[in-house]
């Protein structure tokens, strides 16, 4: 099971609000999909709309 399956269209991967897992996540989906060199993880993950908007939110909530 990937990341994107288990995370689903939830808006944090617990329900409606954020927890310990969701820094923990966070921390590694951001480093991956804001890398400045191109690779085929980041590219597999820009594709996962729901990981994108994730990250998106988690962003916008904390100022990230």
């Amino acid at each position: 099971m990937f990341t994107s399956d288990f995370f689903a269209d939830q808006l944090f991967f617990m329900g409606e609000q954020p927890t310990t897992l969701d820094g923990s996540a966070y921390s590694l989906l951001a480093n991956v999909l804001n890398e400045v060199l191109t690779s085929s993880l980041r590219n597999k993950a820009e594709k996962l709309s729901n990981l994108v908007a994730y990250c998106d939110r988690i962003n916008n909530k904390y100022d990230a």
